[in-house]
């Protein structure tokens, strides 16, 4: 199966080149999924921001688990005939993708909230794009961006019944969804890095890296759904936020992403945890400031 899919990808990129098929891999990117949380979040009314940053956050802890304990190839690591053409230039093991799983997940919540035959065929159609992209690309097996998309499904199902049967119970909703975070980051600190100490340079530089910004998305969340939970924000059917106050915040975020990636940045593959711990923090940071403070600062609500 994985020669015929080798095979496939030589086929498509030496004789069906479209130089526009590697951009839609940027739609699946983890800096488009960071982007359209905070979007959510500051923009848009009732409490679709949450759910998906929480989403978000459970996809990026089982995506990086699953990479580090199944270590599957990329297809460009296999044959050097298949051509490098990933925008984002992953380096971490391939299945599932995280790419399709982070897109399937997030426009998934996104799609289930707002309704409509319209959403949900853009949900759709925008996966299968991105899917063909990062197969296209040589970044993928077949098999990985259908198993983006399984694993994808088990996380919809849950956080739809999460939200119906856990979130009805008001403050004990709250503290029940940041335990399942905070058990999340756990896992997803020490699992992936424990899961990575057999792997050498880039490939474990990248897997410690998704182990860490997975934890510490979801320890931030966890945090901000706690404060929310003793100081709720009154003013949730606000308005858009300004755009001049949505780019200060922007700068805000983007500095604490720039910060938390340059604790990765190391050369020889190895770090001791109490940096990892660091860089983990940086990112749970990065998550309360978008997801809490920020927006209360702006509407003029009680910290």
């Amino acid at each position: 199966m994985c020669t015929c899919i080798r095979d496939l990808i030589k086929t498509l990129q030496t004789h069906y080149p479209l130089s526009g098929v590697p951009l839609f891999s940027m739609v699946g990117s983890g800096l488009v999924t960071l982007l359209m949380n905070i979007y959510a979040r500051w923009m848009m009314p009732g409490d679709i921001g949450w759910r998906l940053s929480f989403v978000a956050s459970e996809m990026l802890c089982v995506n990086g688990l699953a990479k580090a304990y199944l270590k599957g190839p990329r297809p460009y690591w296999m044959d050097d005939k298949i051509k490098t053409l990933d925008p984002t230039l992953e380096t971490s093991y391939g299945f599932p993708s995280g790419h399709v799983m982070g897109l399937y997940v997030v426009w998934g919540i996104l799609a289930w909230h707002v309704g409509g035959v319209f959403t949900f065929t853009l949900w759709a159609v925008m996966t299968i794009l991105v899917a063909y992209s990062r197969v296209y690309t040589g970044a993928h097996f077949l098999h990985d961006v259908v198993g983006g998309c399984i694993l994808g499904t088990v996380l919809l199902a849950t956080d739809i019944l999460n939200e119906h049967y856990v979130l009805k119970s008001g403050q004990r909703g709250s503290f029940i969804e940041a335990t399942i975070l905070i058990t999340w980051a756990l896992v997803a600190f020490t699992g992936v890095i424990k899961l990575a100490a057999d792997i050498n340079g880039r490939v474990k530089l990248a897997m410690v890296y998704e182990g860490v910004s997975g934890a510490g998305f979801s320890l931030g969340l966890a945090v901000s759904h706690l404060l929310e939970a003793f100081n709720p924000l009154d003013c949730v059917e606000n308005p858009p936020m300004p755009l001049h106050l949505c780019l200060v915040g922007l700068i805000t975020v983007v500095a604490l992403d720039k910060a938390g990636k340059q604790l990765t940045e190391y050369e020889d593959g190895t770090r001791d945890m109490t940096s990892l711990a660091l860089q983990a923090l940086v990112y749970a940071a990065l998550m309360v400031w978008s997801t809490y403070l920020w927006p209360r600062l702006v509407f003029q609500c009680s910290v």
